[in-house]
């Protein structure tokens, strides 16, 4: 029996064209293109273009999910990355929530031991990303294969503040259960805050049950006593954190309580859960 061929490196030439091939093609015409390469005996699972990217990198961003299976099945590296430090979990994650294919591909990669810990150049992590693209049921899946719930983006935001100031109930849940801390600080606010700030009931009451501090909400000492949900008229989050022992007597807004405030702009229902729940009138 003869000796097997020896896989001969691509040329420069044969590299560009190759990428472009992939690049231009249909999921099922890229991999045919890449079997007839085969058949010549060319090594190009892991070559790379001017930018630096290997061709997972080209499919990853394109979301070929046949293209990938078969780079990754003849050896391409999961973790490979181009001149900007990005792979190709992170390609795909970049479009994720465009297409299922890109969903699939970044599945793909993750399985086949992805690190989901890389960051691109703003220091996300794929969690962040797909929190912040709003593809909930990637992160859902990112999540539940062990990714850091304690990593920050580039505004100190953890993964649970990204979940419940979106209204991402689920994941905040998941999220929770998994062990992020329910009063993770960013700096200015915790996840109730940006919750009740931005109207997500469902949300506040999933982290009120899980044990939120309702007097921790941000560093701003108007907050604590509920003044930016109350002034944003969320009126249900406001008696909710109320019932649920909100301090009501700390913080004003000039000269003003919040049980001031309330009863001089004709709010009667506040003021009265206010004064139910302690706020004093001559405060």
């Amino acid at each position: 029996m003869p000796p097997p061929k020896k896989k001969k490196d691509a040329t420069e030439d044969t590299t560009s064209f190759i990428f472009d091939q992939v690049n231009q093609a249909s999921d099922v015409t890229a991999v045919e293109q890449l079997l007839k390469v085969i058949k010549e005996g060319l090594n190009v699972w892991n070559i790379r273009n001017e930018n630096h990217e290997t061709l997972l990198h080209v499919a990853a961003k394109n979301g070929q999910n046949k293209v990938a299976e078969l780079l990754i099945k003849r050896g391409a590296d999961v973790n490979s990355s181009d001149k900007e430090r990005t792979t190709p979990l992170q390609r795909a994650m970049d479009a994720g929530h465009k297409t299922v294919g890109h969903k699939t591909v970044a599945k793909l990669i993750i399985k086949h031991g992805a690190n989901i810990e890389a960051t691109d150049r703003e220091n996300n992590t794929p969690l962040v990303v797909a929190l912040t693209k709003g593809d909930t049921k990637l992160a859902e899946f990112i999540i539940q294969h062990g990714a850091d719930l304690t990593h920050c983006d580039n505004k100190r935001r953890t993964p649970l503040h990204l979940a419940a100031s979106n209204g991402y109930d689920n994941t905040v849940e998941l999220l929770l259960r998994r062990g992020a801390s329910v009063d993770a600080g960013d700096g200015h606010v915790t996840p109730l805050f940006a919750a009740a700030n931005t109207g997500h009931e469902k949300v506040v009451e999933t982290l009120l049950r899980h044990g939120a501090d309702v007097n921790a909400l941000s560093n701003d000492p108007r907050n604590g006593s509920l003044w930016i949900i109350f002034l944003r008229r969320h009126r249900k989050i406001t008696e909710l954190l109320i019932r649920h022992g909100a301090d009501v007597g700390s913080g004003r807004l000039g000269e003003d309580t919040l049980l001031h405030y309330a009863a001089s702009n004709g709010d009667t229902v506040t003021a009265q859960l206010l004064i139910e729940h302690g706020a004093q009138l001559e405060a």
